[in-house]
């Protein structure tokens, strides 16, 4: 039998610390489409090697700063028109994750964490607060 850690302040299960490094060690992403990218794989659990690039990937490319196949353009204003392609794409990939762990996720919710995280908001701000325990 395997347990799951949880990480103390979200009470989700924990990501090995070098995941993200792993993940995105071929890619030079903005920092942040990377900080909205990390929050998506915590937030909805998706633990795929390959995801956190995905979600940076299909975000800096609806956003018009990327191809969409690892190529990032730094110094480019994102396209916020692109957003709600954003919420959409990504509710669509990861729903059986998504409703999984947060049922009845719409698209916005995600739109509203690409929002925050081009408005500079840290990974740990694109969680949602733990849930306080009930107590008797």
């Amino acid at each position: 039998m395997t347990t799951t850690s949880l990480d103390a302040t979200s009470q989700r299960p924990a990501v090995h610390p070098s995941f993200f490094e792993e993940a995105f060690k071929s890619y030079n992403v903005p920092p942040k489409i990377r900080a909205f990218a990390e929050a998506f794989c915590i937030r909805f659990d998706v633990r795929g090697i390959c995801d956190p690039a995905y979600c940076a990937n299909s975000a800096a490319l609806k956003l018009k700063i990327g191809n969409g196949c690892g190529t990032f353009d730094h110094e480019k204003d994102p396209d916020e028109n692109g957003i709600p392609l954003i919420g959409e794409q990504l509710l669509f990939s990861y729903s059986t994750c998504i409703q999984r762990t947060e049922p009845g996720t719409t698209a916005d919710v995600i739109n509203s964490m690409v929002k925050a995280a081009l408005a500079g908001a840290a990974v740990e701000e694109l969680l949602p607060a733990p849930a306080a325990s009930a107590t008797n």
